[in-house]
C-alpha cells in the first residue's frame, strides 16, 4: 500500500486510480483528512517513494472464461463503487446452445494485502467472486451466473482459474472447473 496527502485544493476520492512512472496502478482505497491510502492494482515494478502519480479513468476489463458445460465474457469497471466492482455478462451453454444475459457485482481480495507477503503468486494475486442476475435472450426465466476464481494479474493482462456455476431455465446449476483471460484498459 502506498499513501499521501493531498495538496490544499486537490480533490481526490475513493475509488479514483491512479498510475505511477513503472506503470503500476492503484486505486484510494480509503480518504480521510487529506490522507489517501491507495492499494496497488497490478504493476510491472515496486514503487519508488516520491515516484509520481497520475489520476486516470476508471478500469475496464474484458474477460472471456470458460468453464466444460458454459462460457462467456465479462466487461467489469472498477472505480468509485470500489472493492465492489459492477459488470455485464453473457453465457452460452453448449449443450443447449442457449445464451444467456447477466448483470451484477464482483468483489476482489488482494492477496499481497491480505498476507503482507511478497510473494510472486500473492504480489499480484487475487481471489474475485462474481454474482450476476438474468435472463435468457428469450427471455424465459431468471438465470444465476457464479464464478469464484484465483486471478494474477501480468501487467493490464490476468489469467484466472476456479469454478464457475449457472443456473437458466433449461440449464440446471453445477459447479464446473472454470478458466480465464482478461484485458484491462
Amino acid at each position: 500500500m502506498v499513501s499521501f496527502i493531498t495538496e490544499e485544493g486537490e480533490s481526490v476520492r475513493k475509488g479514483n486510480i491512479f498510475k505511477d512512472d513503472s506503470s503500476n496502478v492503484f486505486i484510494a482505497s480509503a480518504v480521510e483528512d487529506g490522507v489517501v491510502v491507495l492499494q496497488r492494482l497490478y504493476g510491472s515494478g515496486k514503487y519508488d517513494l516520491g515516484s509520481n502519480l497520475m489520476k486516470r479513468g476508471a478500469l475496464y476489463t474484458l474477460s472471456p472464461f470458460a468453464t466444460l458445460d458454459f462460457a462467456g465474457l465479462t466487461l467489469s469497471r472498477t472505480g468509485e463503487l470500489y472493492p465492489l466492482i459492477p459488470f455485464l455478462g453473457v453465457s452460452y451453454t453448449y449443450r443447449y446452445s442457449q445464451i444467456n444475459v447477466f448483470a451484477g457485482l464482483k468483489t476482489s481480495l488482494s492477496l499481497s494485502s491480505a498476507t503482507g507477503s511478497s510473494f510472486f503468486l500473492f504480489k499480484n494475486g487475487y481471489i474475485d467472486i462474481l454474482a450476476g442476475i438474468g435472463t435468457s435472450t428469450s427471455f424465459s426465466g431468471v438465470s444465476l451466473l457464479t464464478l469464484f476464481m484465483y486471478r494474477y494479474n501480468l501487467g493490464i493482462f490476468s489469467l484466472s482459474a476456479g469454478a464457475g456455476a449457472l443456473k437458466s431455465e433449461l440449464y440446471e446449476f453445477r459447479i464446473a472447473p472454470a478458466v480465464s483471460l482478461g484485458v484491462t484498459i
